[in-house]
């Protein structure tokens, strides 16, 4: 399977200044070993998204390209994922500790929460609804919090 969206997208969300600090874990600037784990985060936030969507409205195995929306949302992960692997706590004025990525995080839980109640849908060009979800399904808050921790 492909990967969902590029480092180009994750550059234009995050700045590829940032992508590549959060990507030189060994403060080495090696850029194969750069690319490599950006790579390799792209291909991971690929499969999360995949994970995300289980019992979801989409057979995501069923995807011919890459939807837009698609493409931005797995982005914003791959961005987070990237981050996340440099082990630190941002911290604010006051020295406690500050999540500057939320707003990313949020956006991207709330578009998968999007589309499994059906409030968002993808291109029907690229991919098919899985013919159980004709009308969508309606989500419990706990149910919507499984699929997107």
């Amino acid at each position: 399977m492909a990967d969902y969206t590029d480092r180009t997208k994750v550059d234009t969300i995050f700045g590829s200044d940032n992508v590549d600090k959060w990507s030189d874990l060994d403060n080495d600037a090696d850029a194969t070993k750069i690319t490599n784990r950006i790579n390799d985060m792209l291909t991971q936030a690929s499969r999360e998204f995949d994970s995300d969507m289980r019992e979801g409205p989409y057979d995501v195995d069923d995807f011919t390209s890459t939807e837009p929306l698609l493409e931005h949302y797995v982005g914003i992960k791959a961005g987070l994922l990237l981050y996340e692997l440099r082990g630190t706590e941002d911290t604010d004025a006051e020295g406690g500790v500050e999540d500057r990525f939320s707003r990313h995080r949020n956006m991207y839980r709330s578009f998968v929460k999007a589309l499994h109640t059906g409030i968002k849908r993808l291109d029907p060009t690229i991919v098919a609804l899985r013919s159980k979800y004709t009308v969508p399904k309606v989500w419990t808050e706990t149910e919507l919090d499984e699929v997107t921790t």
